[in-house]
């Protein structure tokens, strides 16, 4: 689709539904759409329009659900829930070669995984980024075998499970995954090691912010009831953690 029949059909769309969307523009400028109707565009000028007509297309437009955002193929992508999401099949991988970057904005909203396994991270030119939400039954949230995972703070991983190592989280080797503070893990299992998160040898890992990271009720059947980390890792702490139980 041109970028032409997108700004079209995302104004259309803006219009019956009356929605906010917002862009993120160079120079850290935020660019708001506010119930635009076609009779406005008219009076935008030149320079906008075609500001308007280069921008990526991201935000939620093209995405109706987390499974189109993980398996899309844009190179900027966010996906910002409105209300509680049930995944109603395997999210997929994010891979391919060329660089890509994809973040979930939960918020307070529940991402139901009804078993289904997660988020896939497979190359090592890919960005997961979670901001919130909480996800739940899932037969593992993450799983990154190459590339570098964000967990920005504010997230909620409870009930979830895997048959092998990492319950939640899955980090295999030689990977960069950060946690910041504020995100809580609770009661996800795990048959073998790391009931909540399995962190395989060789990999940077940042357990920071000044919010603390709970962990809380999470078991394994073997090593690491609440994280399991092999030897050869670069571990950096800050702030406080908390493991209980």
């Amino acid at each position: 689709m041109s970028l032409c029949i997108k700004i079209y059909s995302l104004l259309n769309r803006i219009r019956s539904e009356r929605r906010d969307i917002s862009y993120t523009l160079p120079l850290a400028l935020t660019y708001s759409i506010r119930w635009i109707t076609l009779k406005t565009v008219k009076t935008l000028s030149a320079v906008t329009f075609a500001y308007l007509l280069a921008m990526p297309a991201i935000a939620n437009a093209d995405y109706t659900s987390l499974n189109d955002a993980v398996s899309s193929s844009d190179t900027e992508r966010q996906y910002t829930l409105d209300s509680d999401e049930t995944i109603s099949s395997n999210l997929g991988s994010m891979n391919g070669s060329s660089d890509a970057e994809l973040t979930v904005n939960g918020g307070l909203y529940k991402i139901l995984g009804n078993n289904y396994t997660g988020i896939n991270v497979n190359n090592a030119n890919k960005t997961l980024t979670l901001n919130g939400g909480i996800w739940r039954d899932f037969t593992r949230v993450i799983t990154e075998n190459s590339g570098t995972v964000i967990i920005k703070g504010n997230a909620l991983f409870t009930n979830n499970s895997a048959t092998g190592n990492g319950g939640a989280v899955y980090i295999a080797d030689g990977e960069t995954i950060t946690f910041n503070g504020g995100n809580t893990f609770s009661e996800n299992t795990a048959l073998s090691n790391g009931g909540a998160v399995y962190i395989a040898g060789g990999n940077t890992i940042a357990f920071s912010g000044s919010n603390a990271n709970t962990f809380s009720k999470n078991k394994a059947s073997s090593n690491g009831g609440a994280v399991n980390i092999d030897g050869g890792n670069t571990i950096a702490f800050s702030g406080s953690n908390t493991f209980n139980e």
